[in-house]
């Protein structure tokens, strides 16, 4: 006897007789499923419990599997009851059919029942093997879909390498073309490439440079404090900036090249930044230039400081100024010499400026000093109303021609102590 759910067909009980019948113990029955022992389908044992319990039908013939495998046809009597919470079961009694004579009815019952179960079963697996083409030739096409798309994404990667490889050798081609140290960096500062020029120069390899932080090679590692520079120039670059500054290298020999340095982001169509391009100026020669030029100023200023300190210290009156009298500098110590009003001397003239008996003997002395280069000892008087006359002594030199200028001169007078005589 089995006790079994009418629900789920696991067995709840079962007795002495069906333990031995089915070689199982009662506690291993009790966990087991009625499906475990009848070899019909799940769905058929669970409609005909269904008949069972609506007491639609109560004699069955069933083939059931022992422990040891065998299949024995058995009769089933089942009776629907009711355990304590309202739980249905089924109290089945077993009859093991095996070798003994069944009524013709029975019999052909329980083979008609085998057939439909058979037919049954081979219109689920014509289904299942319809079901399980369509799925295979959904999954080859799929497939097929899926290969066709990687070849075409393969062809066209490799179109874009190609076009990728291209550009950066000409790129490469043009960084190292140029004159000037250039070089082309990803965006967080490693090296991708350096020009020729900067590895000749600088005497090291394209391999040793490579992938390193820019900042961590030969040409930055002689100074922490312009690193860190480089390293701000990087960051502000790779956020679109551009940055330019001077710097020093040194080179190999142990000598000094003075660089303006610019770093600046290279944008894809989008305007994002893809890569960033370096590029040193060497300046050194114009760096020494302007530091001559400084130095040759200064040492101007100094001559003129010092030749303004003599000027101030001379006697006499000193006057630049050109063959039609325009005055460009004048210093005179005598109290009583006219002079120029004190807000400066560019572009007067003596005829403005001096007594027109004085103004015309430097005049006249400039027409001779422009022909022979140099006159001196020219002697002139001023005529004073009401007081004695003053009689100078004049010289003059032609400067040195500018083709941009007219001629100009230097005038010096002093004051004549002594009356020249009359002939």
């Amino acid at each position: 006897m089995l006790l079994i759910d009418a629900d789920s067909g696991m067995i709840i009980d079962a007795n002495d007789a069906a333990a031995r019948f089915y070689g199982y113990s009662i506690e291993r029955l009790t966990h087991m499923d009625i499906n475990n022992i009848n070899v019909m389908g799940p769905a058929e044992v669970a409609e005909e419990r269904q008949n069972a319990l609506n007491e639609e039908r109560n004699y069955f013939v069933f083939p059931h599997r022992l422990a040891d495998g065998t299949i024995h046809t058995v009769e089933v009597f089942s009776a629907p009851v009711t355990l304590d919470g309202g739980r249905q079961a089924l109290l089945s009694i077993v009859l093991d059919t095996s070798g003994k004579k069944m009524a013709e009815s029975e019999m052909l019952s329980y083979q008609n029942k085998l057939e439909e179960l058979i037919s049954q079963r081979t219109e689920r697996l014509i289904t299942a093997h319809a079901d399980v083409r369509e799925s295979l030739q959904a999954t080859i096409l799929f497939q097929a879909a899926i290969i066709l798309l990687l070849v075409v994404t393969l062809l066209y990667r490799r179109q874009v390498q190609k076009a990728l490889e291209r550009q950066k050798l000409m790129a490469e081609s043009m960084l190292d073309s140029s004159l000037q140290f250039m070089g082309l960096l990803d965006l967080e500062g490693h090296l991708l490439h350096a020009n020729q020029t900067a590895l000749d120069r600088f005497e090291v390899s394209q391999s040793a440079v490579f992938g390193r932080f820019f900042w961590e090679t030969e040409w930055w590692s002689h100074s922490t404090e312009e690193q860190l520079r480089l390293k701000r120039a990087v960051l502000l670059a790779a956020m679109g900036e551009e940055s330019r500054f001077e710097t020093r290298h040194p080179l190999p020999g142990g000598a000094m090249v003075d660089v303006d340095f610019s770093i600046r982001p290279v944008m894809d169509p989008g305007g994002k930044p893809v890569n960033l391009l370096v590029e040193g100026r060497d300046v050194t020669t114009r760096k020494q230039a302007e530091e001559q030029l400084l130095a040759r100023r200064r040492e101007l200023q100094d001559a003129n400081a010092y030749l303004k300190t003599l000027i101030d210290a001379l006697p006499d009156t000193m006057m630049e100024l050109d063959a039609s009298g325009r005055i460009y500098q004048f210093h005179s110590p005598l109290p009583g010499f006219p002079a120029p009003a004190p807000d400066g001397t560019d572009g007067w003239s003596i005829q403005e400026t001096l007594p027109a008996g004085v103004s015309d003997a430097i005049l006249a002395s400039l027409a001779e000093a422009d022909a022979k280069g140099v006159v001196h000892g020219v002697r002139f008087c001023q005529q004073n109303s009401g007081k004695p006359d003053q009689w100078y002594e004049l010289s003059a030199t032609r400067l040195p021609e500018n083709e941009d200028a007219a001629h100009r001169f230097v005038v010096l007078l002093r004051e004549a102590k002594v009356r020249p005589v009359e002939d």
